[in-house]
């Protein structure tokens, strides 16, 4: 190995690093944002709270290591194996569509057996998840 293509080597692994480590800053900070804006105010102003609690989780110890463990990731695992580790928490691997794919199948056989329409179905998690919410509260 020349030493050009080792130092070449190694400036792409640390560059890999350092993006992993501000991709997983910008995960660990976007996240109760998402959480508040897909929420939707369902819970009441729980995600706010859930949200504060989070934040003070992400700037502490705590998140400081995750962002070191990513960034060591990074530099170890490289480019590509990293890509899929960042899609994984992202929701864009294929592990999540899968994932749609197995819930989609089993609420056919679970419409199909009961003899089930899909409106009905959507109606009773409606019900179950006010119930849950006013349960909380």
């Amino acid at each position: 190995m020349s030493r050009d293509s080792w130092i070449a080597t190694l400036a792409e692994r640390l560059v890999v690093a350092l993006v992993s480590a501000i991709l997983a800053v910008l995960t660990l900070a976007l996240y109760p944002v998402a959480l508040l804006v897909l929420g939707g105010g369902a819970g009441g102003g729980v995600e706010v709270e859930i949200g504060a609690q989070f934040y003070s989780f992400v700037f502490s110890k705590v998140g400081l290591s995750t962002v070191i463990a990513a960034s060591l990731a990074g530099f170890c695992f490289g480019s590509e194996r990293m890509a899929n580790i960042l899609s994984f928490f992202w929701g864009t691997h294929d592990f999540w569509k899968t994932v749609a794919a197995v819930i989609d199948d089993k609420i056919c056989t679970f419409q199909e057996e009961r003899n089930f329409s899909l409106w009905l179905i959507v109606i009773l998690l409606a019900v179950l998840a006010f119930v849950m919410f006013e349960l909380n509260a």
